[in-house]
């Protein structure tokens, strides 16, 4: 800074500077820094954890009941490190191109395309295992009287269930949770025209011994026809609350009065 006193002798004040380096980082990143891509590993791993969560919300069944995962956590980089390192380590073996080295606007659209697949096959995948271990086996409304026992079948239930009633009418419990009742009318069956008499007694024995494995196969066969029993209640298969006591169990399945 210039100045000059009375005199008009110039005064000069020197300012002494200084030079430092700050360093910011953000926690568990710096684990990252012997590969030298520490943000751009973060890329892929991140757009597949957000496409995993979007596609699951769209598919509905496998998303209830499972926690979404905080990208902002700290613990989500247990998830979205690997997803990079994988993607990583394909570049160099199939491409063998090293990220470390160059990185261009082409290899930023293609690390983004990579996320986006990544998420899209765990999304299927986890679909897969969810419709596998409860989908195919969780009854709905709508579900025909086949559908109920295909759904039966897999759950390795049981052709009696507990009732309850409706509007006077008596209808089967299929499935109880905390507050919800899965409920259903009685199944008439039908013999097949021409069924000789050793496939109906046949078909007799497995409804007499509860064995649906059986009883499902000689459905899918066409041995016997179903249809829901009316009632006064509500038709098919319905979600209602649950209320109310249970009834005494009965057999699912009743031969139809009319043939």
């Amino acid at each position: 800074v210039a100045a000059a006193d009375r005199d008009g002798t110039p005064l000069t004040r020197n300012i002494g500077t200084a030079e430092f380096t700050a360093t910011t980082t953000v926690f568990g990143l710096d684990l990252l820094s012997p590969f030298g891509l520490t943000t751009l590993l973060l890329v892929p791993g991140t757009v597949a954890v957000l496409t995993f969560q979007l596609a699951r919300r769209l598919l509905r069944g496998p998303a209830a009941g499972a926690a979404d995962i905080d990208i902002k956590d700290p613990g989500a980089l247990l998830f979205i490190v690997p997803v990079g390192v994988l993607v990583y380590l394909a570049a160099l073996a199939v491409l063998n191109h090293d990220l470390r080295a160059d990185v261009s606007s082409a290899d930023v659209t293609v690390l983004f395309l990579a996320g986006i697949s990544i998420g899209v096959l765990v999304a299927a995948a986890w679909w897969c295992r969810w419709w596998w271990v409860v989908g195919r086996k969780t009854f709905r409304p709508g579900d025909s009287p086949d559908k109920v026992v295909r759904r039966l079948d897999r759950r390795r239930g049981s052709l009696i269930q507990p009732t309850t009633t409706i509007n006077g009418a008596e209808f089967q419990v299929l499935a109880e949770g905390e507050d919800r009742r899965m409920v259903c009318q009685r199944v008439a069956y039908r013999f097949a025209d021409g069924l000789d008499a050793t496939r109906r007694g046949e078909f007799a024995r497995a409804a007499d011994d509860l064995d649906v494995a059986a009883v499902w196969s000689a459905v899918k066969r066409g041995d016997v026809r179903l249809e829901w029993v009316p009632s006064a209640g509500p038709p098919g298969v319905t979600d209602l609350a649950a209320t109310g006591e249970l009834n005494p169990a009965r057999h699912l399945l009743v031969q139809d009065p009319n043939v």
